[in-house]
């Protein structure tokens, strides 16, 4: 997950200036840090919610499924 992620923001970071006029690329980089920094705050709070909630073998696997619904969501966004 490692390996495809940093391919994944490899070729993200690289477009923020293709899609925003260049007067406003500052403000969008830092808008998509903060964005980024909210997921990462916000990440392993769901994480322990659901392992916290779901006790026993079964509790790792919905976190397995909630992540995998958000890898999914990042690739049908990126289309």
């Amino acid at each position: 997950m490692g390996l495809t992620y940093s391919i994944y923001v490899a070729a993200l970071w690289p477009m923020v200036p293709l899609v925003v006029k260049p007067q406003v690329v500052g403000s969008a980089y830092g808008l998509c840090t903060s964005v980024q920094n909210i997921g990462l705050a916000l990440g392993p709070l769901m994480v322990g919610g659901l392992t916290f909630s779901n006790k026993g073998p079964d509790a790792y696997i919905w976190v397995n499924v909630a992540l995998g619904s958000f890898a999914l969501m990042g690739v049908l966004s990126s289309f």
